[in-house]
């Protein structure tokens, strides 16, 4: 069974929306399995707001961002006739969370050139109110 036009359209659209606006150099960000390595996953999954269907864009967005390698590999995809995904509130949310990447990956960008720029210098003290935007930035030293 092939995908449905409506699914296609919105996979396709998707996916452009993902490279256009967030330079995402993969191809397909929700279709397929996921797999990495414990030493990604200390490093990435602390990074991950979303728990819901952008958890695996958010993921591949980080990973292309902190300079990790991302393979692809083709798979057999099977379309589910009888799916209960809610597309209007999936796309909403979908919506709000590349907004969101977008303002995120811009301020890990900055910090890994001003980081790169000055390697020895001490980073800025977080307050305590900062301490979730200053997790969704946070670089490890080691990139």
């Amino acid at each position: 069974m092939r995908r449905s036009l409506k699914r296609e359209v919105i996979s396709r659209t998707y996916n452009t929306m993902l490279r256009v606006m967030l330079d995402a150099d993969f191809h397909d960000a929700q279709c397929g399995f996921k797999a990495m390595t414990s030493a990604a996953a200390w490093r990435l999954l602390p990074l991950i707001e979303d728990n819901e269907w952008f958890f695996d864009t958010e993921m591949l967005l980080l990973a292309q961002a902190l300079g990790m390698r991302v393979y692809e590999f083709p798979v057999r995809w099977v379309e589910d006739a009888g799916t209960t995904v809610n597309i209007p509130d999936t796309v909403a949310k979908d919506l709000k969370g590349m907004w969101r990447m977008r303002r995120t990956l811009k301020v890990l960008r900055r910090g890994r050139i001003d980081q790169e720029s000055r390697p020895h210098a001490a980073q800025p003290a977080q307050s305590a109110n900062s301490a979730q935007s200053a997790q969704s930035v946070a670089v490890p030293a080691a990139i």
